[in-house]
């Protein structure tokens, strides 16, 4: 199992969990999508439930990105802090890293009414 899949599943589900977050959607480079799409084509692997993208640059420094949709009445400035904040409190206290994460939290979409019919 990768590590960085089992990862990405973890804070995909913490990132659901936040208040304010209406959707999560799959984040990170165009090569981690089709590496992803790949892993479901040739294995029983299923990603779908791994939407946080995880990787890490040469010195080693974890580098997180998500990107949401903001649920409707909710603020998309508090919402992304939210989201940050929980992301680095769990990082910080999970997974061993010699320095500070890199968190990048993006809003692809806010609702502007209610989904209640």
């Amino acid at each position: 199992m990768n590590d960085g899949l089992d990862l990405s599943r973890t804070l995909t589900s913490i990132v659901a969990a936040v208040e304010g977050v209406g959707d999560i959607y799959p984040s990170g480079s165009f090569a981690q999508a089709a590496t992803l799409t790949v892993v479901n084509a040739i294995s029983d692997e299923q990603t779908d439930d791994a939407k946080v993208a995880v990787s890490s640059d040469g010195s080693g420094q974890l580098k997180i990105t998500v990107t949401i949709g903001v649920a409707f009445g909710h603020s998309a400035r508090e919402t992304l802090k939210a989201v940050s904040d929980t992301l680095r409190a769990y990082l910080e206290t999970e997974v061993p890293a010699t320095q500070a994460p890199s968190i990048d939290v993006k809003v692809s979409r806010i609702e502007t009414e209610s989904s209640i019919v």
